[in-house]
C-alpha cells in the first residue's frame, strides 16, 4: 500500500529536521494515522488512499467506475473517520 511505503520510507531515511523526541512523536503520529487508514472498510479507504496520494477526484472516480459525487462522500467519511 502507498501509505506503508511513504511511512516506512519517512522511519527508514529520518528525513526529520525536528529534534530525536519530535521524530518520535511524528512517527507514532504517522504510524496511527496509517493504521487508522488501512483499518477503514475498502470503499472509504481505496478511493481516500488514491486522494491523499495526490490523485483528483474525478480521475478516482473514473478509475473506480464511481460518480464523483459518491468519491467525493466517501473520501469526506473517510476523513472524518480519521479525525
Amino acid at each position: 500500500m502507498i501509505i506503508d511505503f511513504f511511512l516506512r520510507s519517512h522511519i527508514e531515511n529520518n528525513i526529520y529536521d525536528k529534534s530525536k523526541d519530535d521524530c518520535i512523536e511524528n512517527n507514532n503520529d504517522l504510524k496511527s494515522f496509517v493504521s487508522s487508514v488501512n483499518n477503514l472498510e475498502d470503499k472509504l479507504r481505496i478511493p481516500y488512499s488514491l486522494y491523499i496520494s495526490g490523485y483528483k477526484i474525478k480521475d478516482i472516480a473514473k478509475k473506480l467506475n464511481l460518480s464523483v459525487i459518491t468519491v467525493a462522500i466517501r473520501i469526506y467519511k473517510a476523513g472524518k473517520s480519521i479525525d
